[in-house]
């Protein structure tokens, strides 16, 4: 039996509330995950990686061939593997490569996804306090993003998300 959600990502926010609020939008985005979550009506509970972002993907002459670091699996709504890598491609500023990823999703799938925006607010807490930690990892994968950078667009695609949620 797999354990279910994003089990890690819920326990660093409720045991370590001040990862998020250190960040200027943290109390925001506490906020509207509580409310999203209280909203949300996920879809059906499904396997899923948690972890899944493009660097977990493998692909040759252009066809994904394989996920992989499949280190904590869970069950969850379909929404959570999607929107941990949407929201990946989205700090690396590729917004419509993200909305082309969830329409592709959502059409492949037959799935509307419900419950999306909860998993983007959990999501968007993931990588606090600090997205300078993910940027050795980007840069592995040929995407020279700076500290700054990498913060300043996390910040950006927060602001969007609570205007978008409001």
């Amino acid at each position: 039996m797999f354990p279910p959600g994003a089990g890690q990502d819920i326990e660093k926010i409720q045991d370590n509330p001040e990862l998020i609020l250190d960040h200027p939008l943290g109390e925001q985005l506490l906020r509207r995950r509580v409310t999203l979550g209280q909203q949300s009506s996920d879809s059906e509970q499904v396997f899923s990686h948690t972890d899944y972002w493009p660097g977990n993907t493998l692909w040759s002459d252009g066809d994904l061939v394989a996920v992989v670091d499949w280190e904590s699996p869970s069950t969850a709504g379909r929404g959570l593997d999607v929107a941990y890598c949407s929201m990946d491609i989205r700090y690396l500023g590729m917004d419509k490569v993200a909305d082309r990823f969830v329409d592709a999703y959502r059409e492949a799938s037959g799935d509307p996804l419900p419950g999306l925006t909860h998993w983007e607010s959990i999501a968007l807490c993931r990588p606090m306090p600090d997205i300078a930690a993910w940027v050795p990892a980007w840069r592995s994968f040929g995407r020279n993003l700076t500290e700054d950078q990498a913060r300043s667009r996390h910040t950006e695609v927060l602001e969007e998300f609570l205007r978008r949620t409001a």
